[in-house]
């Protein structure tokens, strides 16, 4: 009966009711059980969190720094095919002398 549909967060306000009347009904020491592994599954979830936002914030500073590496090169070339003195380009781009003869 579409009558009867539930959006989401009414059935999330049920589904948090129903897990607050399992816990209830838990006697002390299950209820201890409960708590110390609900603590471990927080504690993961909080270091996975962390974790992968660590990465993530890695992998974005590498992308920029790769990104201006292959950026310099370019405008090295650039500035090598315009016939420019290899000093000013390294002082221009930051590369070593070296790369930029290698282009």
């Amino acid at each position: 009966d579409s009558s009867l549909d539930i959006d989401a967060y009414t059935e999330e306000i049920f589904r948090r009711l129903l897990s607050v009347a399992n816990d209830a009904a838990l006697t002390p020491s299950e209820q201890d059980t409960y708590d110390y592994w609900m603590k471990i599954a927080r504690d993961n979830y909080c270091v996975m969190d962390y974790e992968r936002k660590q990465a993530r914030a890695e992998g974005h500073a590498e992308g920029l720094a790769e990104g201006r590496q292959e950026s310099a090169l370019e405008i090295a070339a650039r500035l090598k095919a315009q016939n420019i003195a290899t000093d000013i380009i390294v002082t221009c781009t930051g590369l070593t002398a070296e790369a930029v003869a290698a282009l």
